[in-house]
This record gives structure tokens, C-alpha cells and sequence, in this order.
């Protein structure tokens, strides 16, 4: 900095300015939001990122669209391959995933349902939708490697767009993504308590159906073993004989006792006869 006395001054000059240290620490802010690291591409360009990924594997090559996605993976070093289905903890950063499934879902929009977006390299147009235009002058993904000269502007976006065409998505912020994120969390802890606890009262209704049968097959033994003792067989089962119909008188004031004269009587039921059935035979007697 010896030679660059001109660039030390602007820089102390910034650092010294009265609201450096607020726009500071609301940088910092919004830094401790971030879920995990941004990328893994250290000082290279997407570009150089890819060059370096290929000549890792073997020579494979890679787009731009599997670069970024690669690059908040791993290094370009490491053994890692992008594949649509990863959920989102394959990533580094949650927000990663939320880009590229975004992206994805417009590029279909825009080209169609057919469309691969890993056979191609990022398109600005599908870019700049995706993201609701440059915010803080960059775009939502990929920015190093979008020619700006060829991608038009969202008014141009705008202006050509139908109804029933491709959308133009908002960008979600920080906040936002961290919310979505907890909300999807929560989700799946209730999804997997409600699934515990569901498996809990199957096993414990299966132990507890178990230990009465044990209880029940116990007690017949028991009771078997008694009966062979003094010489008698296990008596049978019962049998029920069906519940009787049982009829009562009607009640003061009702419809049945405001009949007229000509109302036929109300008649007795012989209950004896009916506790008879329940019992049909006598037991056998005791011979010591």
C-alpha cells in the first residue's frame, strides 16, 4: 500500500465515515443468516471452477448450470456429481437448491416441459426471470458467466410477456429463505413424531394384545390342570341364549298410557325363564 498512498486515504477515509460502522454491522447481520457457506469456488470463476472440475474427473466436461450447482457441493476436487433429486441438505446452503429448482421450473416454462437444463448453460433470460431481474446488480445465479449484452433487461422481459406465458418470480430474501427453510423443518419433525407415535401405540397395543392372550392361555391351563386334578373334564364354553325383549309398562302421561279404553293391555314378561336360559346346565359337582 506504500505505492498506493491515493487508495489507502479512500479506504481510510471509508472506514472512518459515520455510517460505515451501521452498514457494517447490518452486513453482518444478514451474513450470520446464511445457513451454511456460499460456494465452494474459493477465488475461481464459474468458469474456472468447471476447467478444474474436468480436469479432476477425468475430463468430463460440465456447463454452467452443473457448475454452479457443483460449486455449492464441494470443491472442484472432491468427488461429488450433481443429480436433480438431491434434496436440499446435499447442498451447502439451503438457498442453493431453492435457485436451482427455481431456475429449472422456468426454464421449462419458457422452452417447455421437454427441457433439460443440465444439457445447457445458463440462459440470462431464464436467469433474469428466476429472479425477478439483478438485485444489487447481480443475478441470481451464475453471475460471472452471464453476458450481459446479450440478456435483455426485465422491462424488455416485460414487455414481450403474454398473458399465460412464463412467469417472472419474485426473489426471495434472506429472511424469507430462512423461514421457508424453518417451516420445512417443522414439517418433517411433525411428519416423523406423528410417525413415531404411531408406531409406539402399534407396539404397545401389540404387547399389550400379546400379554392378555398369555394371560388367557395361563389361566385355561391353570384351570385345566385343576379340573383333571379332581377327576372332571374342562367344562365347555358357554352358550348365550339371545336377550329376551323386554317390555315395561308406559310411563304416567306418556302416548301409551293416554290410550283410549280400547288400547290393548300391557303384558307381563317372565324374567325367571330367561335367566334359566343363560344357564342351561348345572355345573358338575365337587368329589374331593
Amino acid at each position: 500500500m506504500a505505492a498506493h498512498n491515493d487508495c489507502w486515504d479512500v479506504l481510510v477515509d471509508k472506514w472512518c465515515a459515520e455510517d460505515w460502522a451501521a452498514r457494517h454491522e447490518a452486513c453482518r447481520q444478514r451474513r450470520l443468516l446464511m445457513q451454511g457457506p456460499s460456494h465452494h469456488q474459493g477465488s475461481l470463476s464459474l468458469n474456472e471452477y468447471a476447467a478444474k472440475y474436468s480436469d479432476a474427473h477425468g475430463g468430463q466436461p460440465i456447463n454452467t448450470f452443473e457448475a454452479f450447482a457443483l460449486s455449492h457441493k464441494g470443491k472442484a476436487s472432491a468427488p461429488i456429481h450433481y443429480n436433480p433429486e438431491d434434496p436440499p441438505e446435499a447442498y451447502s446452503n439451503p438457498t442453493a437448491y431453492s435457485r436451482l429448482s427455481s431456475y429449472s421450473e422456468v426454464a421449462k416454462e419458457v422452452y417447455g416441459q421437454d427441457y433439460d437444463p443440465r444439457s445447457h448453460d445458463l440462459d440470462g433470460e431464464v436467469v433474469m426471470r428466476a429472479g425477478k431481474g439483478k438485485k444489487h446488480g447481480r443475478y441470481y445465479l451464475g453471475d460471472s458467466v452471464i453476458d450481459t449484452a446479450s440478456t435483455p433487461t426485465l422491462s424488455q422481459i416485460r414487455a414481450r410477456s403474454v398473458s399465460g406465458g412464463p412467469s417472472i418470480r419474485e426473489r426471495p430474501t434472506a429472511t424469507q429463505a430462512l423461514q421457508a427453510q424453518l417451516e420445512e423443518e417443522r414439517a418433517r419433525r411433525e411428519q416423523l413424531e406423528a410417525t413415531l407415535e404411531a408406531r409406539v401405540q402399534a407396539q404397545v397395543q401389540a404387547q399389550a394384545q400379546a400379554q392378555m392372550q398369555a394371560q388367557v392361555q395361563d389361566m385355561f391351563s391353570y384351570f385345566q390342570a385343576q379340573f383333571e386334578a379332581i377327576g372332571h373334564p374342562l367344562p365347555p364354553h358357554p352358550t348365550w341364549a339371545p336377550r329376551p325383549s323386554i317390555s315395561s309398562p308406559p310411563m304416567p302421561g306418556s302416548a301409551g298410557s293416554n290410550a283410549g279404553a280400547g288400547a290393548a293391555p300391557v303384558q307381563d314378561v317372565d324374567l325367571s325363564a330367561a335367566v334359566r336360559n343363560l344357564f342351561p346346565s348345572a355345573p358338575p359337582p365337587f368329589d374331593p
